[in-house]
């Protein structure tokens, strides 16, 4: 619900979860009661949109952009 943090979360070992200051690439538009009903089978039903998953690869990208922003 924050539109001024970036969230994503790295696919490796057990993932990595980075949030920044940013605009978000999406929101998702979830009731708190929805959110608090998600079970581990919905996660997995759809992991890669409600984590913004990114491969591990990303992480040099978006460090680099980073770097470059600042």
């Amino acid at each position: 619900t924050r539109e001024d943090l970036s969230i994503f979360v790295l696919d490796c070992d057990y993932g990595l979860g980075v949030i920044t200051k940013g605009t978000p690439e999406n929101k998702l538009e979830y009731s708190k009661q929805e959110i608090d009903n998600f079970s581990y089978r919905d996660l997995e039903k759809d992991r890669t949109r409600l984590l913004n998953l990114k491969d591990a690869g990303y992480l040099d990208k978006f460090v680099k952009s980073f770097i470059n922003s600042n």
